[in-house]
């Protein structure tokens, strides 16, 4: 997300709403909920490739924004052990002020942010398919405006 005075990479923690994820610097993180245990891939390794992403296409010295990291799981609780001091954690517990202060964002974007936003744009790959729902959607909604 790239905003006024800053660009946020956000990795997304999928959750249970109430799940307890407990961090660890091993290759997975432990989701409890109800006694059930699971195991997830640690989301700081997509972290580091976000950040070795943003670093190789944008000059983050030059368009004058600096980067946080954020993993999101604002349906979990998240047990911050183990966690870098450059990754913020957003969890259950602060999604709704961090929300807010994103909402209150003092300028608007400028210039050098909407040209950051074209370089990780031109550096991205879209893979897409016609839907069959879309052309029978399509096609009902062709007979209710002819009758």
């Amino acid at each position: 997300m790239i905003g006024p005075d800053s660009i946020k990479a956000i990795v997304l923690l999928e959750t249970s709403k109430g799940e307890i994820v407990h961090a660890s610097q091993n290759r997975f993180w432990e989701c409890e909920r109800h006694e059930e245990k699971r195991k997830i891939i640690n989301p700081i390794s997509a972290v580091q490739r976000v950040n070795y992403f943003i670093e190789s296409v944008i000059d983050t010295k030059t368009t004058e924004l600096k980067t946080s990291y954020i993993i999101l799981g604002q349906n979990a609780y998240v047990n911050r052990d183990n966690i870098p001091s450059y990754i913020q954690i957003v969890d259950q517990t602060n999604y709704s002020e961090w929300k807010k202060i994103l909402k209150r964002q003092p300028s608007p974007i400028k210039f050098k942010q909407l040209k950051a936003a074209e370089i990780v744009l031109t550096h991205c790959a879209t893979s897409a398919y016609r839907r069959p729902e879309w052309d029978r959607d399509k096609h009902q909604w062709d007979e209710t405006s002819s009758d």
